[in-house]
């Protein structure tokens, strides 16, 4: 695991305490779906992450660490893979899927990966600054912070 860094300093004061918005059926906003799409839709492979990260905490807390870090590292993938059905779905002009990013942040916090974990929930804020991430989430990046680090909120540009 790596040392606190300064971007996670920022994100954690920009997350702030809230509950998780994501559900099992979001799909990425201006989603276009063709009948004669070859590509399972992005929303459809987020879905599957989360299902993925969900089992993944479920063999976690029956004791199973192998199996969940297996299936968080599943989740990571899927979530990479709606990334980019929805990149190639929506073209250059597309912010990306805010929440397809979160599900990456949270499979890459669940295999300790905290600085990339800091770099996709960053992704997420430049999509979507409202998004509502997991108080687990939260509070987990929360621990990284060094004690003496200035709130974002008290910073200027």
């Amino acid at each position: 695991m790596h040392g606190p860094c300064k971007c996670a300093v920022l994100l954690v004061a920009a997350l702030g305490a809230a509950s998780c918005r994501s559900s099992a059926d979001d799909r990425p906003s201006g989603a276009i779906e063709t009948s004669d799409s070859r590509e399972t839709p992005a929303y459809a492979l987020n879905n599957e992450a989360v299902a993925l990260l969900r089992s993944g905490v479920e063999a976690n807390l029956a004791g199973r660490s192998d199996e969940a870090r297996g299936l968080w590292r599943a989740a990571l993938e899927r979530a990479d893979d709606a990334i980019g059905a929805a990149a190639r779905s929506h073209g250059p002009d597309y912010a990306g899927y805010d929440k397809a990013w979160a599900n990456k942040a949270y499979a890459l916090w669940r295999l300790d990966r905290i600085d990339d974990a800091v770099a996709a929930a960053t992704q997420v804020r430049r999509i979507n600054p409202a998004y509502v991430f997991h108080p687990a989430f939260v509070a987990a990046l929360s621990s990284f912070v060094p004690p003496d680090a200035t709130p974002v909120h008290a910073m200027s540009d």
